[in-house]
């Protein structure tokens, strides 16, 4: 791939060294699963900080184009589903969280994770719909006793 040749991508790497926060060491981890280009294109926006210009010129593209992509990238990153799924300490078993990386993450068609997981399409669809209830169910902040009717509650 003619971007990781790139002789000036190179020599940025090696002279600029940027501190982290916190939060940019987690969100360059949940980017290890991102296609190459698309890693490439996150840790020069966060690692590198490089400049609208300098990704255009890297990517060969518009600057704003490459700007855009990145966004993209970024705000999927940052969703609070595709955190979830990523956190190994979350309950997940590890075939749901590889089809939520594939589907929320990685943006693959149902097709594709079928065959790939060897699966139905509709077993495929059924996982992502699970997924999204794990997750509500994970960020619901009411109790299940308010929501129960009140003659099944007790007092405890």
């Amino acid at each position: 791939m003619p971007i990781l040749e790139n002789r000036t991508l190179d020599l940025i790497r090696h002279t600029r060294t940027v501190e982290f926060r916190g939060e940019d060491k987690a969100l360059l981890h949940r980017a290890r699963r991102l296609a190459q280009a698309d890693r490439l294109l996150i840790e020069l926006v966060v690692r590198d900080r490089l400049s609208r210009r300098k990704l255009g010129e890297i990517f060969e593209q518009c600057p704003a184009t490459v700007m855009r992509r990145a966004r993209r990238l970024l705000a999927r990153l940052h969703d609070p589903l595709i955190i979830a799924i990523l956190d190994e300490a979350r309950p997940l078993a590890a075939d749901m969280r590889a089809i939520g990386v594939d589907y929320f993450l990685l943006r693959k068609p149902l097709v594709d994770i079928a065959a790939a997981h060897k699966r139905t399409v509709h077993d495929v669809r059924g996982s992502v719909q699970y997924l999204r209830g794990w997750h509500k169910g994970l960020t619901s902040s009411r109790d299940w006793r308010d929501v129960m009717p009140a003659r099944y509650r007790q007092t405890i």
